[in-house]
């Protein structure tokens, strides 16, 4: 066993406890408990005498359920299996060929590439030696690979970062398969809200929708291993219906964010006006901008109105003008008045994008093609 020992150890192994020995009969078996620790892979070595031709090894939880085994034929069975709570487990070995004796060690952080038994026994060859057990009953995660639960952290530090603020802490679920959660989410009319909705690793079958009080779909999204933000921005307030679905057994995490009081929309902007402009910065987040800033401006004047503009360097932004009538042309002019960017359709929504890799100081030129009008002045900025 020792040197067995330390060929898992030259990999990072660490033993836990000091390895058992005992005899076991022809046909003979042994149940011995093990205390694992939350969050760890571990991996059960036992090694039989010569005069155990065939040793089995299994491991089952607490109500008996098998969870790894190796069975093979050989005399130096291995098991490795990841852990999400602190358990019990029983270990049974079992003489299925020959008599002698065994022992057993139990090792925490095991390699994910199993050192090669058969070889470093002298058994000249490998072909005995059964590689790592995918456990049958879903007892936890690997650490060395993200879960749910690590994803959700990170893409919310992310989210933070960009100004969005949480409404609720995470929710850790599971869906079986052709099955739905439905969570009802209370959100207010004039804001703009991300829902980050991340599955179980490597899962490509969750999805989501976002439902109004009438039941009608706001937004939905079906990728979201690679994009698990859902956006938007309401004109209307009351109890939303965030409804996740899959079509195999799934887990996921999930929460709730809106962005602060710069990204809400002014008290005196209602109706058509109120609409257009959350229709304005939904486009801007369905192109996978994150709303940085968010400056709105009611105006009643039929003159054109000039808005001294900053833009931080490596930023996009969004520039749109709605009224509830009034033809609009915008215009995005630099320091020296030449004009970058323009809309001079005339429509009752103009909106104007650019992006700039230095910071700049420039200008935004809002004409009315009617003597008087209202209009709503949104400018959507993202950046790294």
């Amino acid at each position: 066993m020792d040197q067995v020992l330390r060929a898992f150890s030259l990999q990072g192994a660490r033993v836990v406890d000091a390895p058992r020995g005992f005899f076991l009969a022809p046909e003979g078996s042994a149940v011995l408990p093990v205390q694992i620790q939350r969050g760890q892979c571990f991996a059960l070595v036992a090694l039989g005498s010569e005069g155990i031709r065939r040793l089995e090894l299994r491991v089952h939880d607490a109500v008996g359920i098998n969870l790894g085994q190796d069975a093979a034929d050989h005399n130096h069975p291995y098991v490795r299996l990841c852990t999400r709570e602190g358990a019990q487990l029983n270990v049974v070995l079992r003489a299925s060929e020959g008599a002698g004796t065994v022992a057993l060690a139990l090792l925490a952080q095991p390699p994910t590439a199993t050192p090669d038994l058969a070889v470093i026994l002298g058994d000249g060859g490998s072909q005995s030696l059964a590689g790592p057990r995918t456990p049958r009953a879903n007892i936890g995660f690997d650490p060395a690979i993200e879960s749910e639960e690590d994803l959700l952290s990170r893409h919310r530090a992310r989210m933070l970062l960009r100004g969005y603020t949480t409404q609720a802490a995470p929710t850790l679920a599971s869906l079986q398969p052709l099955a739905h959660r439905d969570f009802v989410l209370p959100l207010e009319s004039g804001r703009c809200y991300g829902l980050l909705v991340v599955p179980e690793p490597d899962s490509t079958s969750v999805s989501v929708e976002l439902l109004d009080p009438e039941g009608r779909v706001v937004t939905n999204a079906r990728d979201l291993a690679r994009d698990p933000l859902v956006r938007g921005c309401l004109a209307q307030g009351g109890a939303y219906v965030l409804r996740i679905a899959s079509r195999d057994e799934s887990r996921f995490a999930m929460q709730w964010f809106s962005l602060d009081d710069r990204h809400q929309l002014s008290s005196n902007i209602a109706g058509e006006l109120r609409a257009g402009s959350l229709e304005l910065m939904g486009e801007a987040s369905r192109r996978g901008m994150r709303a940085l800033r968010v400056a709105h401006r009611v105006v009643s004047s039929g003159a054109p109105l000039v808005l001294p503009v900053s833009l931080r360097a490596g930023s996009c932004s969004l520039f749109g003008a709605v009224s509830s009538g009034t033809g609009l042309q915008l215009s995005l002019t630099d320091g020296h008045g030449g004009v970058v960017a323009s809309d001079t359709a005339g429509s009752s929504s103009a909106k104007v994008w650019y992006c700039t890799t230095l910071s700049r100081e420039m200008a935004l030129t809002v004409r009315p093609t009617t003597a008087r009008g209202e209009y709503v002045v949104v400018h959507v900025e993202d950046g790294t």
